[in-house]
């Protein structure tokens, strides 16, 4: 099963093809039917994010939180994920706000944009599926 965001991902001056781009705040789902075993992929906040913004990563499955990356910022490696989804019919995946970070230099000064935060974008590298489950023989 493959993924891919309409969103440009670009992660430590890297673009990349290959991902869900999830803003902060946001969760996108998926209807997986319980076909499968476990998720992998790497999570990084993407470098449009403000300087100082922290997020969260959250694999949900069926509702159920079942990983959790803890807080990244910018200038954090990626993070490997992997987690265990047998039985999972519907796939979460949700981008937590943490702290959203300073605004740019140009709104503080003119004082434009207060009360609205910057636009933070979480980047799910590399999504797989794996580990196909095999329908039982009645």
């Amino acid at each position: 099963m493959g993924f891919g965001g309409p969103r440009v991902l670009v992660v430590g001056g890297k673009r990349l093809e290959n991902g869900i781009a999830v803003s902060g705040g946001a969760e996108t789902a998926y209807d997986i039917q319980g076909l499968y075993g476990e998720f992998a992929a790497a999570v990084a906040v993407d470098d449009s994010t403000p300087e100082g913004a922290k997020l969260e990563f959250v694999v949900l499955g069926d509702g159920r939180e079942i990983w959790k990356s803890g807080p990244l910022g910018k200038t954090d490696s990626p993070k490997p994920v992997r987690a265990e989804i047998p039985g999972v019919r519907r796939l979460g995946l949700k981008v937590a706000v943490v702290e959203a970070g300073a605004p740019p230099a140009a709104d503080r000064a003119s004082g434009a944009g207060r009360g609205r935060p910057r636009p933070v974008q979480g980047d799910w590298l590399e999504p797989v599926l794996g580990e196909k489950v095999k329908a039982e023989a009645k």
